[in-house]
């Protein structure tokens, strides 16, 4: 008798982890009359997503739409789509349904700016220097552009003013965190687009970030791939004072090599002597 009413316990389906919605519009602000596109994601779902607006409204000219209708090649699933026709911020609870009919909803608060870019897309040939200003339209000059106090850029290359300068190590697709904004105090906060394209690499697209740390630059990377992790070796060298810095990235197998250049940080009498380099891995 205990195992006849423990077998329907021990048979019963294992459930999976909790359905949760991930999408984020922090850095996807969209513009007044331009183009833009929001995917919708969830993790833990069971089988295809359906999904519907509980609440709020969303801007005049964005819809909720299949993607694959509007994008040649684009995966099934839900986006929020269009040209948003009127500026300001527009909260909305989104609902994500999954095959099991488990539900999780999250607000999210999208934000149209009057401001945008002329282009959202950089391009540069690895290994060859860089050169590429960020245009801003509508608003009012003078524009302030930086890259996002988060932001890894491409190993090799730094914004700086709205400029976009250095020579891109390896050869990827990149996305990089900015915040515009203009004299009327007008805000957009989006993301641009680095293609640095080149022979095919070996290496694994990195991106870094620098942290000035007293007189010496604090240098973080993107993850490598966890498949790849154990043939890349990171290596730093200088970076402190008046010494420039380089970091160097070596695939152990191929002896394929990569070197990233950055400005010193700038004078550091009273510092101690910094080690010639350090090495590591991610």
């Amino acid at each position: 008798m205990r195992i006849f009413f423990l077998l329907p316990l021990l048979l019963a389906p294992l459930r999976g982890e909790d359905l949760t919605v991930t999408t984020t519009s922090e850095w996807r602000q969209a513009s007044v009359g331009r183009p833009w596109m929001l995917r919708l994601e969830a993790n833990g779902a069971t089988g295809q997503l359906a999904w519907r607006i509980e609440q709020g409204a969303l801007p005049p000219g964005i819809h909720l739409i299949d993607a694959s209708m509007v994008m040649l090649g684009a995966q099934p699933g839900a986006a929020l789509y269009g040209a948003p026709a009127e500026p300001g911020a527009y909260p909305v609870q989104l609902v994500a349904v999954d095959a099991d009919g488990r539900e999780a909803a999250a607000w999210l608060n999208l934000e149209v700016s009057l401001l945008s870019l002329k282009e959202a897309v950089a391009t540069a040939e690895a290994g060859q220097p860089a050169n590429w200003k960020l245009e801003v339209l509508d608003g009012a000059a003078p524009f302030s552009v930086s890259a996002g106090d988060e932001a890894f850029l491409p190993l090799g290359l730094t914004l700086f003013d709205g400029v976009l300068s250095g020579e891109a190590a390896i050869a990827g697709r990149y996305e990089i965190p900015v915040a515009v904004t203009d004299a009327g105090q007008n805000l957009l906060k989006t993301t641009l687009g680095v293609v640095v394209y080149g022979p095919d690499s070996s290496l694994p697209p990195l991106s870094v970030r620098l942290r000035r740390d007293g007189c010496q630059w604090a240098v973080e990377w993107t993850p490598v791939p966890h498949a790849i992790s154990d043939e890349i070796e990171l290596r730093t060298y200088g970076g402190e004072g008046e010494t420039p810095l380089e970091i160097e990235v070596t695939h152990r197998q191929t002896g394929e090599r990569a070197t990233g250049r950055y400005p010193a940080p700038g004078p550091c009498p009273s510092s101690s002597p910094a080690s010639s380099h350090l090495s590591t891995k991610p």
